[in-house]
């Protein structure tokens, strides 16, 4: 997805710097603790542990941080556009 933004901000005419890194899972420990928190938070029943832990994200979240120069322009875009 960042890869599509980034082609538009070029597009713009925009020199984007990215950098790219991961961090581990923030809101829980073990996947135990993780469901008991995605459960709480949907209000739902221990009875849709089985599901939630389907659909929970369990690899370290992958990132993006972009950057530009905003010296040619309001907010950074060139003044033709």
């Amino acid at each position: 997805m960042a890869d599509h933004l980034i082609a538009v901000l070029k597009a713009l005419g925009l020199q984007v710097q990215l950098e790219r890194f991961s961090r581990p899972l923030a809101w829980a420990d073990d996947a135990a603790n993780r469901v008991a928190l995605a459960r709480r938070r949907l209000c739902v029943g221990p009875e849709r542990d089985t599901e939630i832990a389907r659909v929970l994200p369990t690899a370290p979240r992958r990132l993006v941080t972009l950057w530009w120069d905003a010296g040619g322009g309001a907010h950074g875009v060139p003044p033709d556009i």
